[in-house]
């Protein structure tokens, strides 16, 4: 059987077609949990054959999906983050019988050439990126002075792709947890892990250290952390008792170390519970602050209720008062040692 494949338009048959090739953010490779995808689009009229070539190897066809309408080709390629990490060049090619072979590649990685004050901006972003390393923060709550049963370690590290784990794997019988990830505007991606240790670890002295570390930088740095060595120094927190239409915002700030505790209450007695408190956040200066939203009810509203911003910060207690909401009323701070 003989196939025929007609051209019906000397432009189309003469002239390749344009191709925009879209592949994800550097943010988006470095938070996904599991796959990413690139895009080609192909404008041209033709049923066009798309291949897939990621570092010269051609890109196994169940991990390829191809769409077409009368104007335009659309193939995706899909990779897990892992190994798109590990990519060097990534190829789209367009073939037909009617057009010339037409194929856009990218450089995922590789050196940067740019060279201001007679240094790479490679190296630049190297040496900042493991300064940054040279200071991996880490710290400990003071949850023990509020009779809890565990100690909450918190340790912070910066990269290209920085992984954090807690030494020794084998001897912590504590669970730890992973924050939030962010992105600086300079591509520097930021994690926070978070270690609760048993009070009985803590106390005997036992060292807790966090691995900080970054493969693409090739890259460890360990920090430790044990009751002895522990930092002491405390920075009491401000406080302001806010107020809109339908809530009330107890704001603390300027405070250190980050373990901090936010009740309310209503006539000094009755404590409530339909208050929303929102996770401490480290400034620049390494100081953190932190919010807590009541809600109010009709209830609420009425002449002579009086409500109280209770703030537990270690040795330290401060409490804001605000009556009746909705109305002029002044705050009144009053301090106390505990």
């Amino acid at each position: 059987m003989v196939h025929v494949i007609y051209c019906f338009s000397s432009v189309h048959a003469s002239t390749p077609p344009s191709m925009i090739l879209d592949t994800p953010s550097f943010k988006t490779v470095m938070t996904a949990t599991s796959d990413v995808k690139a895009t080609c689009l192909i404008s041209t009229v033709f049923d066009a054959k798309v291949t897939w070539l990621l570092n010269e190897q051609v890109a196994p066809s169940n991990t390829v999906s191809q769409s077409s309408n009368t104007s335009y080709v659309t193939s995706e390629v899909t990779v897990p983050s892992t190994k798109w990490k590990q990519l060097k060049h990534l190829t789209c090619r367009a073939e037909h019988a009617c057009f010339s072979s037409v194929e856009k590649t990218k450089n995922i990685t590789g050196k940067i050439t740019f060279q201001p004050e007679n240094q790479t901006l490679l190296k630049r972003l190297i040496d900042s990126l493991c300064s940054l390393f040279s200071a991996v923060f880490i710290s400990q709550s003071l949850k023990f002075l509020q009779d809890s049963d565990s100690q909450t370690l918190s340790c912070s590290g910066s990269g290209f792709d920085p992984q954090i784990k807690w030494l020794p794997e084998l001897q912590i019988s504590s669970s730890s947890t992973k924050g939030a990830i962010t992105m600086s505007a300079d591509g520097r991606v930021a994690v926070t892990s978070r270690l609760q240790v048993l009070r009985s670890d803590w106390q005997s002295g036992n060292v807790f250290t966090c691995q900080v570390s970054d493969k693409s930088l090739n890259t460890a740095v360990n920090k430790s952390i044990s009751v002895c060595s522990a930092p002491v120094a405390l920075s009491e927190p401000s406080v302001l008792l806010l107020q809109s239409s339908n809530e009330l915002v107890c704001l603390a700030f300027d405070f250190t170390p980050e373990a901090i505790n936010i009740t309310w209450f209503r006539d000094g007695t009755s404590e409530l519970r339909d208050y929303n408190t929102s996770e401490p956040q480290r400034g620049a200066d390494g100081r953190f602050s932190i919010r807590s939203h009541l809600r109010l009810s009709l209830i609420d509203f009425l002449p002579g209720v009086v409500f109280t911003c209770k703030v537990t910060h270690a040795s330290f207690t401060k409490l804001l008062n605000l009556s009746r909401p909705g109305k002029t009323s002044s705050i009144h701070p009053m301090f106390s040692r505990r």
